[in-house]
């Protein structure tokens, strides 16, 4: 498994240059969920770098606080990393669910959620261990009185696998399955009753929504799939990353040239398309 004391103290470090205060954290038990967190920070720290502004969030969406030197003292708020079974956005009126970061720039607002899950076509549930949403998205779900899901693909996905076993074909299966069930097509939009936290909303009546894709091979190639593994592939599986836009990084520990190489990909991805 990744090296936990070495993940958890680069997440703190990043952290703390994210707030620009000594931080509290309250990350998941188990090897995969630091695995997780790691990627994010990362992502969000070098986001930070090449100039978005990034803002950790507590679940009922305002800003986590870093501790006040001032009178009276306020307390540092921590940041919470979802532990147990995998849940929608949460409402606002609770304050002690996951966390997430908010990116910005030139006016345009997106969330990175960690462990969230998402509503195919089918009424199913996936969960997505690191994808981006825009934030009026979350707004919206957090106003509701339970938990929201997202409906539809988001536009970057992140899958982190904590395994030295190689990728299996059915693994890959399985990941090209939940996005294909997540994806909205511009056919779909008239046929489909679009619930609160359609991911690319728009208040036309017909529900033409040029933002759509049209095809499945078009959302693969207008969003960012990423499988970040600490293990390799095997050629079954590696075959299928070309043909479904799969970007494949393997042997991805800390610290490592293929986790720096994963890092840039995606921050230059959302750099030229968000």
């Amino acid at each position: 498994m990744i090296n936990e004391l070495r993940a958890l103290k680069r997440i703190k470090r990043n952290l703390k240059n994210i707030l620009q205060a000594a931080p509290v954290l309250k990350n998941a038990n188990g090897a995969g969920r630091i695995f997780e967190l790691y990627v994010m920070m990362r992502v969000a720290k070098e986001l930070r770098h090449s100039g978005w502004t990034v803002e950790p969030l507590a679940s009922n969406g305002k800003h986590l606080l870093p501790p006040s030197t001032g009178m009276p003292k306020i307390k540092s708020q921590p940041f919470i990393q979802r532990g147990g079974a995998p849940t929608g956005i949460v409402p606002t009126s609770g304050n002690n669910g996951p966390s997430t970061i908010k990116i910005s720039r030139k006016g345009r607002s997106y969330e990175i959620l960690n462990g969230v899950l998402f509503q195919g076509r089918s009424s199913a549930l996936h969960e997505l261990d690191i994808s981006v949403v825009p934030h009026q998205l979350a707004v919206q779900l957090r106003t509701r009185a339970v938990e929201g899901f997202p409906f539809g693909r988001p536009r970057i996905a992140i899958e982190c696998k904590d395994v030295s076993s190689k990728g299996t074909p059915d693994e890959m299966r399985s990941l090209i399955a939940r996005m294909y069930d997540i994806t909205i097509l511009q056919s779909h939009l008239n046929s489909l009753g679009l619930p609160d936290g359609y991911i690319f909303d728009n208040p036309i009546p017909n529900f033409h929504d040029p933002n759509a894709p049209i095809s499945y091979r078009d959302s693969n190639q207008k969003s960012l799939c990423v499988l970040a593994r600490r293990g390799g592939l095997s050629s079954g599986s590696s075959k299928m990353t070309g043909l479904y836009n799969i970007r494949p990084y393997i042997d991805v520990i800390h610290p490592s040239t293929s986790a720096g190489n994963l890092v840039n990909d995606v921050v230059i991805w959302i750099n030229n398309n968000l």
